[in-house]
C-alpha cells in the first residue's frame, strides 16, 4: 500500500487472498470460495451502486501488476501470495527473462519464427485451383532478403518491418513489373516492445520449467503450478499479439498492386488467382474438365475424339495437339513431353497432355513404342505415356485411304481393326516378304523375286489397289 487508489486495493486484494487460500478445501467442509477474478470482485464490492462495474475494470490490470512484481503468483485462473520457494522460482524466471530480452539476436530468431509460423498457420485454409479444370497449384512461401527463384509454383515473399524497410517491399514489387507473378507480403513492424516482452516471458517459463524440474514440497509444487500458468497465458497472449500483426499485412502484385480485401487469406487468394495468369499465359489452350472423355474416345478408336471438348476441327489442329507436334518432333519420352508442358508458360493438366498425346497417335500422326515395339493404340493408356517413345509421323492418311488399307488387309487375310493400319502394315509386309522368299532359291530353282521398291516417295502411286501375288509366284504361293 503505497498510499495511492491502486496500491489501496493492491493491499486489500493480497490480504483477500492470503485469506481465501487459508479456507478449507477438505470434502465436506469446503465452502467453494476461490481466489479467482471474479470472487475476488465480488467480496471487494463495498458500494453497490458505485463499485460493481468501475472495480471489475481495474481488477485485472492490477491482479497482472502483482504477479508481475512477484507478490502474488497465479495457480490456473487462482492466485496466491508468493512463498519463499515461490521466490526462488520467480527470481529464476526473472534472471532468465531479462538475459531473453539482451540477446538481440535470439530474440530476432524467435520473432522471426513466430511469425513465420503465423503467417503459415494465417494461410493454411488457402486452396488454388485454376480455370474450369480445377488444376491444383500450390502456394510457395519464401522467407528471407533474398528473392526467390519461380517456378511452377506461385511464389509468396514474405519479408518484415524488422528486418527491412516498407518502401524497399514497395519498390521491389513495382520493379517487378507486371508480369512477375511472385507475390510480395509485408509485415509491418507494430507492438514491437509488447511482443518481445511476450516471447521472452513465454521462454523464459519454459525454461525455468525445465531447469527447476519436479518440485516434492507443497510449495514447489504450487510454484510449479504458478510458472505454468505464467508460460500458457504468455504464450495465449503472444498468439493473439501475432495474429493481429500478420492480419494487419500488406499483399502486393508484381508492378506495385495492392490487394485490398478484407482478411489476409482472402488477400493471398486474390493476388495467387491473379498470378496463375501470369505464370500460366498458355493454360487457357488446356483448360477444360473433359480430357478424360477424350481419351476413352481415342481409346475405342473414335476418329474425332475431341469432340468430347466440342472441338470439330482435325485432331492436329487443336491448339494443344498442335503444341505437342512441335515438341515431339524427331522424338520425345512421355514423362518428357509431361514435365514440359506442366511447366510455365503451359502448367496443362496432365489429362490434357495425355489425352493429346493418345489422340495423335490414334490418329496416325505420332508413332509409339516401348521397349522398342511398336503399340497398337488400345494398347496405349496413360500408364503407359511415361515409359513410351513418340516419335512425329511423316507421312500420314486420311479416313478413305484407311478404308482401302483395310480392304488390302482383309484381302490378304490380315486382321485390321480401325486406327490399327500402321500395326497390320507391318505384318503384310512381313506376308510378302516371306512369300517371296518361298518363290525362289538357288539353282535349280527360279531366282528370288526382286522385293526393292520400284518408285521413290515422290512418285508413289496416289491409288493402292487390292494386293494379288504375281504371276510368277501365284502357283509357288
Amino acid at each position: 500500500n503505497d498510499g495511492t487508489p491502486d496500491g489501496e486495493l493492491k493491499s486489500r486484494l493480497c490480504a483477500l487472498v492470503f485469506l481465501i487460500r487459508k479456507l478449507p478445501r477438505d470434502p465436506g467442509v469446503d465452502a467453494g470460495l476461490r481466489a479467482n477474478l471474479d470472487m475476488l470482485a465480488d467480496l471487494l464490492v463495498q458500494d453497490l451502486a458505485t463499485d460493481g462495474v468501475a472495480l471489475r475494470r481495474r481488477l485485472p490490470a492490477l491482479l497482472e501488476q502483482l504477479v508481475d512484481v512477484g507478490s502474488l503468483m497465479k495457480l490456473g485462473d487462482e492466485y496466491s501470495l508468493q512463498t519463499k520457494e515461490g521466490s526462488d522460482w520467480e527470481q529464476e524466471f526473472r534472471n532468465r527473462r531479462n538475459r531473453l530480452l539482451r540477446d538481440i539476436p535470439n530474440l530476432s530468431g524467435k520473432r522471426a519464427q513466430r511469425l513465420s509460423e503465423a503467417v503459415q498457420h494465417a494461410l493454411r485454409s488457402v486452396r488454388l485451383l485454376q480455370g474450369a479444370a480445377k488444376e491444383p497449384r500450390k502456394l510457395a512461401l519464401h522467407f528471407g532478403p533474398e528473392p526467390p527463384d519461380e517456378g511452377v509454383e506461385v511464389a509468396l515473399w514474405v519479408r518484415d518491418g524488422w528486418g527491412v524497410r516498407e518502401k524497399s517491399t514497395l519498390a521491389a514489387a513495382r520493379a517487378a513489373g507486371q508480369d512477375s507473378p511472385t507475390i510480395h507480403l509485408f509485415v509491418r513492424k507494430s507492438h514491437a516492445d509488447e511482443l518481445a516482452r511476450q516471447i521472452a516471458t513465454q521462454a523464459a517459463a519454459a525454461e525455468t520449467l525445465e531447469c527447476k524440474g519436479i518440485p516434492t514440497t507443497r510449495e514447489g509444487a504450487e510454484a510449479r503450478r504458478g510458472m505454468e500458468t505464467r508460460g500458457a497465458e504468455a504464450e495465449n497472449r503472444l498468439r493473439v499479439l501475432v495474429a493481429q500483426i500478420i492480419d494487419g499485412a500488406r499483399v502486393l502484385q508484381g508492378g506495385g498492386n495492392e490487394r485490398m480485401e478484407a482478411s489476409l487469406p482472402d488477400k493471398v487468394k486474390a493476388a495467387a488467382e491473379a498470378s496463375l495468369a501470369r505464370l500460366f499465359p498458355e493454360f487457357h489452350e488446356a483448360d477444360d474438365r473433359r480430357w478424360a472423355r477424350a481419351i476413352e474416345r481415342a481409346r475405342r478408336g473414335d476418329e474425332h475424339p475431341l469432340q468430347a471438348l466440342e472441338f470439330s476441327g482435325k485432331t492436329e489442329e487443336h491448339p494443344v495437339c498442335a503444341a505437342l507436334l512441335g515438341f515431339v518432333g524427331a522424338g520425345k519420352k512421355g514423362r518428357d513431353v509431361r514435365t514440359h508442358f506442366s511447366a510455365p508458360p503451359y502448367g496443362w493438366p496432365r489429362d490434357a497432355v495425355d489425352a493429346g498425346l493418345i489422340a495423335l497417335f490414334s490418329a496416325g500422326h505420332l508413332r509409339a513404342t516401348a521397349n522398342g515395339v511398336a503399340l497398337r493404340p488400345p494398347n496405349l493408356d496413360q500408364g503407359k505415356v511415361p515409359a513410351t517413345d513418340f516419335r512425329v509421323e511423316s507421312a500420314t492418311i486420311d479416313t478413305r485411304q484407311r478404308l482401302k488399307l483395310r480392304k488390302l488387309f482383309q484381302d490378304a487375310a490380315i486382321p485390321c481393326k480401325p486406327n490399327e493400319e500402321s500395326a497390320a502394315a507391318a505384318e503384310l509386309l512381313k506376308t510378302l516378304t516371306d512369300l517371296a522368299q518361298s518363290a525362289g532359291g538357288p539353282a535349280p530353282l527360279p531366282p528370288f523375286p526382286n522385293t526393292r521398291p520400284t518408285w521413290t516417295r515422290a512418285r508413289c502411286p496416289p491409288r493402292i489397289s487390292a494386293w494379288r501375288a504375281p504371276p510368277s509366284t501365284r502357283a509357288s504361293a
